[in-house]
């Protein structure tokens, strides 16, 4: 298994985790994680949290904003 491979199994497991404890505010839960380790300096981290949400979020959005691109 790859790098990419076990980045993409972490952000299903991140994003199953959520759904399980947060429901209908996994989303949420995910860019809040995302804004405090981007305010923290983690950028890693803070992409991480937004591949999540945008995991979390793929059935409930058309489109994805360029900016989350």
């Amino acid at each position: 298994m790859g790098q990419a491979d076990e980045a993409e199994q972490a952000v299903g497991q991140a994003a199953t985790g959520l759904k399980t404890s947060w429901h209908d505010m996994a989303g949420s839960e995910a860019l809040i994680r995302a804004l405090i380790a981007e305010r923290s300096q983690r950028t890693n981290e803070a992409l991480f949290w937004i591949r999540v949400y945008r995991a979390l979020s793929s059935e409930a959005i058309d489109t994805i904003p360029p900016f989350l691109r």
